[in-house]
């Protein structure tokens, strides 16, 4: 069994720290000693003497079945989360000596290995070249960056030397993972492998030995939240910040719409006709046109947010992040976070392994439509679904007063009695 002094006088300094800046001796026991006892076992039992990176998703492959490509990204576990924080606490503190308490969320950079870059390089260009949705790009890089890294780390310099051999311990690391996840790894890691033979850099086409892994379509009933939940959801929102009134006119548009989280993202000043009281997109993941209403509530909301609270920016969208240099917001999970921030500030329950991201949103309004009998062919327009097998329907004429039926009433504080 190692000693792991240095480790422990590390931790408990850690924790002095924490117990410093007014932490309550439950949550440090709860929230960091837990971990960091379970931690030191992991080390003991593995003849381990020091803390990496690498050693530390060791640790949360061993105690949560998931192996991770960087402790720097939020997970969408929350187990998971609160296990890993401490760690990135602690390989913080181990650096710098100082108790950095910042969150996590920006992913590290991705370093190509030289020797296996140029075949990289091409296959991204051309994957950003193609008419796909840009998240779908996003995920076939990401993917094939967490295939070269694996790769890397088993000892290939040569995608000439690849073998199944590299390809069967790379998904072997992802094997308790999420069905869907997985799925959505293969797919990808199969663009990239078919991109290798067509272009001379590996002799075999591996695709053809990987099997496809089928999801089933609809696999899970959607989460959604009941009308009393939304309204408390709404009104955890302190609308008197300028952060406030932006999260409080995504929410509503969200719940209004049905929009995806990242068309809230890039929508633009220009999409919203206020004489006509709609808003007209490209979708970003289908790239079809889509028109919908826009509810007073919804209207008056984004009015706000705009005149008192968006930034100056010299950037077009409507929802900024409130932060230099005042862009866009950055990705989904911003979204998610400031969901579930308002969910708990609300005492609305989040079940275990329950889905509360933004698309529950979007769900939502699917079951209201539904119940009040809206056809699925509208509400595959209004969802903007691509597949009809999706809601078992195709594209008509957006029924937008259907949609208007549906909302949920929301009431307007201020100019409620004047027209937008």
């Amino acid at each position: 069994m190692n000693n792991n002094n240095d480790i422990q006088k590390t931790i408990d300094q850690i924790l002095a720290e924490l117990k410093k800046k007014g932490m309550t001796e439950s949550s440090i026991k709860s929230g960091y000693l837990s971990v960091y006892r379970s931690f030191l076992r992991f080390l003991d039992e593995n003849d381990l003497n020091e803390v990496t990176e690498e050693v530390c998703l060791q640790y949360i492959e061993t105690q949560n079945k998931i192996r991770l490509f960087s402790l720097m990204t939020v997970a969408s576990n929350d187990s998971l989360n609160r296990r890993i924080r401490p760690l990135v606490i602690l390989l913080r503190y181990q650096k710098t000596g100082a108790l950095d308490l910042s969150t996590r969320g920006k992913k590290v950079p991705f370093s190509c290995p030289i020797a296996l870059a140029s075949a990289y390089e091409a296959f991204a260009a051309e994957t950003q070249k193609s008419h796909l949705a840009a998240d779908t790009k996003s995920t076939i890089i990401n993917s094939t960056q967490r295939f070269i890294l694996s790769v890397s780390e088993d000892g290939l310099a040569d995608w000439g030397l690849l073998d199944m051999s590299y390809i069967d311990l790379f998904l072997s690391k992802y094997k308790d993972n999420q069905l869907k996840y997985r799925g959505t790894l293969i797919y990808g890691l199969k663009k990239f492998l078919h991109f290798l033979f067509d272009n001379g850099f590996c002799e075999v086409d591996y695709t053809e030995d990987i099997l496809s892994l089928r999801i089933p379509r609809n696999g899970h009933v959607p989460h959604t939240w009941t009308p009393d939940e939304l309204k408390r959801l709404l009104e955890a929102v302190d609308r008197q910040s300028p952060k406030g009134k932006r999260d409080y006119a995504m929410f509503s548009l969200c719940i209004q719409t049905g929009l995806r989280a990242a068309d809230i993202r890039n929508l633009k000043i220009n999409d919203i006709n206020w004489k006509t009281h709609t808003l007209k997109i490209i979708t970003g993941k289908t790239g079809e046109p889509l028109e919908l209403p826009l509810l007073d509530s919804v209207g008056w909301a984004i009015i706000d947010y705009l005149k008192n609270g968006r930034p100056v920016s010299g950037y077009t969208n409507v929802f900024l992040a409130h932060h230099f240099p005042y862009g866009p917001i950055g990705s989904t999970s911003s979204l998610t976070g400031a969901l579930r921030k308002y969910l708990i500030k609300a005492e609305i329950e989040i079940k275990a392994g329950e889905a509360h991201g933004i698309h529950t949103l979007r769900s939502t309004l699917a079951k209201n439509m539904l119940f009040c009998g809206t056809e699925l062919p509208v509400i595959s327009q209004t969802l903007a679904h691509r597949d009809e097998r999706t809601t078992v329907g195709n594209y008509l004429r957006i029924d937008t007063e259907h949609l208007r039926d549906c909302s949920l009433e929301l009431e307007w504080e201020g100019e409620s009695d004047a027209e937008l």
